[in-house]
């Protein structure tokens, strides 16, 4: 859901965790970037999804309220904090550099950044690659079986 948010795609949900995952249906019907219909009625949501993609307005609207409540950038900003606790950390526990700069702590902190700028790369190039894979909202009908597989 927070993937696909992030991308401004519409979601229709099928089935969900009793507990732990309840909350994203409320969140998605909600926030008006999707709906729920159960597993179990597969002509409904089929019909769901048909009734999308023959709707551009309401693909259109869908796309837009996910990338309002979509959070494209989450990883980096998570990544940043952790960066900055593990500062906070070094600076309250007086991890010092030794004469040649360097030492135990010091690795490890190194190993952490280079752990987080890889995470921020790879969460980038994602993103990208993910972008370039939106659905394409066209009233063209000829191409919804090319949107379905897009879609899906």
């Amino acid at each position: 859901i927070a993937e696909a948010a992030s991308l401004g795609l519409p979601v229709l949900l099928t089935s969900f965790l009793p507990g732990q995952e309840e909350g994203n249906v409320d969140f998605v019907l909600e926030n008006n970037f999707g709906d729920y219909v159960s597993d179990g009625d597969c002509k409904r949501v089929a019909n769901t999804v048909l009734d999308w993609l023959d709707d551009d307005d309401k693909l259109e609207h869908m796309s837009r309220e996910a990338s309002r409540v979509g959070k494209p950038y989450a990883a980096r900003e998570i990544v940043r904090e952790i960066g900055k606790s593990a500062w906070r950390w070094k600076e309250l526990n007086g991890v010092e550099e030794d004469e040649e700069g360097g030492g135990r702590e010091k690795e490890n902190i190194e190993m952490i950044e280079e752990s987080l700028r890889s995470s921020i790369e790879k969460n980038e190039v994602t993103k990208e690659d993910r972008a370039e894979e939106r659905v394409e909202i066209k009233s063209d009908t000829n191409e919804k079986s090319e949107r379905i597989i897009k879609f899906v």
